[in-house]
């Protein structure tokens, strides 16, 4: 607006300026034709001298007439400079501006990258440490397990020997009565407890062996059930990706990328000879179309103010237009767009 009434004021001062040339020569021009018919009817009565003086002022007031009217020309040539440097200055400055806040943008693009990856890395070592202690927690359990069982069988082993002791000592003290009985359940005790020891290993032994066998069946189970859920998962995971992709492909079609750049191409304001430029940008949006992030120019055209004017145009969209599709929505918020822009005229 401040610049339309500075071309306003100028054109005036244009008008004015012709307007008094033309009244400052019209007005020498008629006072010279006055005296010029003042000396004629005078002819008879004025001498030659004073036809000479006419004749020098005549002259004196054209030059003065000339500087004028340079003088006038030297102002406003001097004016249309000054304001035009003006206009000069105030766009270098506003190009500085929008380079600048790209500059920052990208700055601040780059550095919530960089957070978000120490995020991550934070969240895996977290991870991994939970997992480490995790298994130090299980071993642990497994160890103590292991020690209270091989306790319980010492203790069961150091009752069972003194229980056998006590019985030895009484079948000792009744020998001297009946040492024949004493050595028959002496040996009957031995073989007893040879006998318990002998059933007790061998249970243990079945035990084990059953637990084994259990175990490895078991185990043989899991890989099967995992195996056949995996092939299966394969499977589905395949199908659902040709789906997807079928999709993706059926709706990405020409008419709907003519839709998108009749879009941006209706935001864009393209800069006076830009004819022959081209600009590939690159941009992310949500499923919804709201653009996010800051557009990058994968390709520049070699001209900063054309390639700002796409920038601004990717900026000023309020959302892309986006397919119906919601896995082909969720596609494109994945994976952006790359649009080249390029004037039709």
């Amino acid at each position: 607006m401040k610049r339309e009434t500075q071309d306003k004021w100028i054109n005036m001062g244009s008008g004015v300026l012709t307007a008094l040339v033309i009244l400052g020569v019209g007005y020498f021009s008629i006072s010279s034709y006055q005296k010029i018919q003042q000396a004629a009817l005078n002819e008879n009565a004025v001498k030659i001298s004073d036809e000479n003086k006419i004749a020098k002022s005549e002259r004196i007031d054209t030059k003065e007439v000339e500087n004028e009217l340079n003088r006038i020309a030297e102002e406003q040539r001097v004016e249309e400079e000054r304001i035009a440097a003006e206009k000069a200055a105030r766009q270098k400055a506003e190009r500085e501006r929008i380079a600048a806040e790209k500059r920052a943008a990208e700055k601040a693009a780059q550095e919530k990258l960089d957070r978000e990856k120490a995020e991550r890395e934070r969240l895996e070592a977290e991870k991994k440490a939970a997992e480490k202690a995790e298994r130090e927690r299980i071993e642990a359990e497994k160890k103590a397990a292991e020690k209270r069982e091989a306790e319980r069988i010492a203790t069961e082993k150091a009752a069972a020997e003194k229980k056998a002791q006590e019985k030895a000592e009484q079948a000792k003290l009744a020998a001297e009565k009946k040492q024949a009985e004493e050595k028959a359940a002496q040996e009957k005790a031995e073989a007893d407890r040879k006998a318990a020891e002998k059933a007790a290993a061998d249970k243990k032994a079945a035990a084990e062996k059953e637990a084994k066998e259990q175990a490895e069946k078991e185990r043989l189970e899991k890989e099967r059930l995992a195996t056949e859920k995996k092939e299966a998962d394969r499977k589905a995971a395949e199908a659902k990706k040709a789906d997807e992709e079928a999709r993706i492909a059926s709706s990405l079609n020409s008419e709907y990328f003519s839709q998108v750049h009749a879009y941006l191409y209706a935001l864009w304001i393209t800069p006076p000879g830009s004819y022959g430029l081209a600009t590939t940008i690159q941009f992310k949006v949500k499923e919804d179309g709201t653009v996010i992030g800051t557009p990058v120019i994968k390709k520049s055209s070699g001209n900063e103010e054309f390639d700002n004017s796409v920038f601004v145009s990717i900026m000023s969209a309020d959302k892309i237009p986006m397919p119906s599709d919601p896995v082909v929505r969720k596609y494109l918020a994945k994976e952006g767009f790359e649009i080249t822009f390029k004037p039709t005229n």
